[in-house]
């Protein structure tokens, strides 16, 4: 199990290690293209999108293939989507490298997380909580290497990095030792119809609506637009985002498996909701240093959402109910940003309403939680 954990686990350090180097400058690129906030909203929104489509498919057709066969392509098509997006001649080439990149992303997330919460029954919030803090790893430095890249080489060589990433990630596969094929039933879509599994996994979507619209839209956009900071600072700003989530993730998880998911989850959404609004308000960079590394901290208290839906799955194999689970919560990580970018228009201003729509998605978010229960496990 040992060595499953730990290849899962570098394979999406690199994951995050591209995606975070991306996320100081996605938003910036796609406007460079000459397209307004709903454009960079698309575009941010376009990986989760694919992904949306794909996840509950996937995790419902790949039942009883070899695992890593599956996570290997998904890993090869990410590589080519971003070097799409590098090499994009126009807007609608990177959308398309975007949702390519999206595409692949699933083929190997779904399968890792659903691996890693069958083999961890007993312990699966600390399994889960421990696979998170190391995939956030990569969210600590990536914004900061990604800025001084593109200070250097310019906004699009972030995805050319991110793509070359995956290639020894690809080789890390062959780690993945248990299982590699299962033999367990297709599951029906009717069993997923569970009504504890579904709201948990609503909760999961408005948490990563309010979460990404934050970390991959607003943030980079308020800081570049209206504090003018450069891609070095930006991806400084995201780093300590990302420092403080690891530093609460593994324990949030390693918690949870003793005093039940909902109260840390619940603490991290009021953080979220609190925090976000105050993002306006911040004048100055160590105003927003400030807010960012608190917003990263409470993102992590809801570390323990995966195992929380994992808890209330109504099926044994964990593909299906994982594919339903990224699908919400890519659904939120597509649908934030362009919310966001429809609520600030053609505006680059950024002005309060946006930040209160992200506490509004996080209440909401809170307000089902509480109607979850802890689940079965």
């Amino acid at each position: 199990m040992l060595a499953t954990v730990a290849a899962i686990s570098g394979i999406s350090l690199l994951i995050m290690l591209g995606y975070s180097m991306i996320s100081p400058v996605l938003p910036s690129y796609a406007l460079s293209f000459g397209v307004d906030l709903v454009g960079a909203g698309i575009a941010v929104s376009a990986y989760s999108a694919a992904r949306m489509f794909l996840d509950l498919p996937i995790g419902l057709l790949s039942t009883g293939i070899d695992r890593r066969k599956i996570m290997s392509a998904g890993l090869l098509m990410l590589a080519a989507g971003n070097i799409m997006c590098w090499a994009a001649p126009s807007y609608w080439i990177l959308i398309a490298g975007r949702l390519a990149a999206g595409a692949g992303s699933v083929l190997y997330l779904v399968n890792a997380i659903a691996l890693l919460a069958e083999i961890s029954p007993e312990n699966r919030g600390s399994i889960l909580g421990g696979y998170t803090s190391t995939f956030l790893i990569g969210g600590i430095i990536g914004p900061f290497i990604g800025g001084i890249v593109a200070d250097i080489w310019g906004l699009g060589a972030p995805f050319l990095i991110f793509g070359l990433l995956m290639l020894p990630a690809t080789g890390l596969v062959m780690f993945t030792g248990e299982p590699g094929i299962t033999r367990h039933e297709i599951v029906k879509i009717s069993r997923l119809l569970d009504r504890g599994f579904i709201t948990a996994c609503i909760v999961a979507g408005l948490l990563f609506a309010a979460r990404i619209g934050v970390r991959a839209f607003l943030a980079p956009l308020y800081g570049a637009h209206i504090l003018n900071m450069n891609w070095v600072e930006i991806g400084l700003a995201l780093s300590g985002l990302g420092l403080a989530n690891a530093i609460s993730a593994w324990p949030a998880g390693l918690l949870s498996d003793k005093i039940g998911r909902r109260p840390l989850i619940a603490t991290g959404l009021i953080g979220i909701a609190v925090f976000s609004v105050l993002i306006p308000l911040s004048t100055d960079r160590t105003e927003f240093y400030i807010l960012l590394t608190a917003l990263g901290f409470v993102y992590g208290l809801t570390s323990p959402i995966p195992a929380l839906v994992a808890d209330n799955a109504p099926t044994k194999d964990l593909r299906a109910p994982i594919g339903l689970y990224r699908m919400m919560t890519d659904a939120g990580g597509m649908g934030g940003p362009v919310l966001l970018g429809v609520i600030a228009g053609s505006s680059r201003a950024l002005g309060p309403q946006v930040f209160i729509a992200v506490s509004l998605i996080a209440a909401s978010s809170l307000v089902l939680l509480l109607s979850t229960g802890e689940g079965k496990v």
